[in-house]
C-alpha cells in the first residue's frame, strides 16, 4: 500500500523520515476527530436543506452536494484553528512555568 515502508521512498531511494511520522502520526492528530465530526455535521445539515430547498430545480443534487461540501470545509477548518487555540492556550501557562524553573536552576548552577 502506500504507506507501507519504503512506499515513499526518495530519488536516492532513502525514505523521508519526517513524511513517514507525519503520515502515521495523522489520524491521531490534536482536534483532527473533533474538527471533522463539526464539518460533517455542519455540511450535512446544510447540503440536505439546500436539497429541500431546491426540490424543484435542476441539478439541485450537486447544487446541494457543493454548499454542504464548502460549508463543511469552512465548518471543519474553522473548527480545528479554535480546538488548536485553545489547545496552545491551556498549555502556555505550563510553558511559563518551565521557563522560570529552567531559568531559577540555571542561576543555582552559576553559584
Amino acid at each position: 500500500g502506500p504507506f507501507a515502508p519504503g512506499a515513499m521512498a526518495g530519488a536516492g531511494g532513502s525514505e523521508s523520515p519526517i513524511l513517514m511520522q507525519a503520515l502515521y502520526s495523522f489520524p491521531s492528530a490534536p482536534c483532527l476527530k473533533e474538527s471533522i465530526g463539526w464539518g460533517l455535521a455542519c455540511g450535512s445539515a446544510i447540503g440536505g436543506l439546500r436539497y429541500w430547498q431546491l426540490a424543484n430545480q435542476h441539478q439541485r443534487a450537486a447544487r446541494a452536494g457543493l454548499g454542504g461540501a464548502v460549508v463543511l470545509g469552512l465548518s471543519a477548518g474553522v473548527s480545528w484553528l479554535v480546538c488548536r487555540r485553545e489547545t496552545h492556550a491551556q498549555s502556555r501557562p505550563l510553558i511559563e512555568k518551565l521557563r522560570k524553573l529552567k531559568a531559577l536552576q540555571d542561576a543555582n548552577a552559576g553559584r
